[in-house]
């Protein structure tokens, strides 16, 4: 699913991938995403004070789902992904699920034709589609501080060719997935664990209160 992208690769074209993208994830460069993700929490809190004042329940997962896409999608491609962020969800529900089936020997093959492959297949067009009509508005328009633009600048050490867009696409959708469900999942637990631990909660609030006041 994720072709021969950083989250798979291994050996010398993983380090000549992950040496392309290290400058986006310096200290340096990591503290100007405070910004980003302050306001995103901020927002958030906002609709969840509304929900709670008008007594409605809602998902905490979907909420950190979201939440975690903004801001991936906002640091590393200058896009928060709000028009497509349900779109995003469905796709990495189907990769992850495709990813944590076991290495069956016939079956887990993409070219078996089984619900899932086929699933897989489709929504990895439909990926691909969006993130190729992302690059290619890139190239034509006003770079940012980003890692898309790190990716479409890379030259290859030994040709001097540029990346071309399907490896492009494959970190790309690498970094969409790892940089949001992973945290999302683990966001979550955390709530769920904090309300089952009262005495860690009154302790965490009394720490916020402490450190940044009102």
């Amino acid at each position: 699913a994720f072709g021969e992208g950083l989250v798979v690769a291994e050996g010398e074209r993983w380090r000549r991938q992950r040496k392309l993208m290290q400058p986006l994830f310096s200290p340096l460069a990591v503290r100007r995403f405070f910004p980003v993700m302050r306001e995103a929490a901020t927002q958030m809190c906002d609709r969840w004070e509304a929900h709670c004042r008008g007594g409605e329940v809602f998902d905490v997962a979907k909420e950190m789902e979201h939440i975690t896409l903004q801001i991936a999608g906002r640091t590393l491609f200058h896009d928060g992904f709000d028009h497509q962020s349900e779109k995003i969800g469905q796709w990495t529900h189907t990769i992850n699920r495709y990813s944590a089936r076991p290495p069956t020997p016939i079956s887990g093959k993409l070219w078996f034709p089984s619900p899932i492959n086929l699933r897989l297949k489709r929504t990895l067009r439909e990926f691909h589609a969006f993130l190729h009509e992302m690059i290619v508005s890139r190239r034509g328009g006003k770079q940012h501080d980003d890692l898309l633009s790190i990716l479409l600048a890379a030259r290859h050490e030994e040709t001097g060719q540029p990346m071309t867009d399907e490896e492009i696409a494959e970190e790309v959708l690498g970094m969409i997935i790892g940089g949001h469900e992973t945290s999302s999942a683990a966001l979550t637990w955390i709530w769920y664990e904090l309300h089952r631990h009262p005495d860690v909660l009154s302790n965490l609030s009394d720490e916020i209160g402490n450190v940044i006041g009102d």
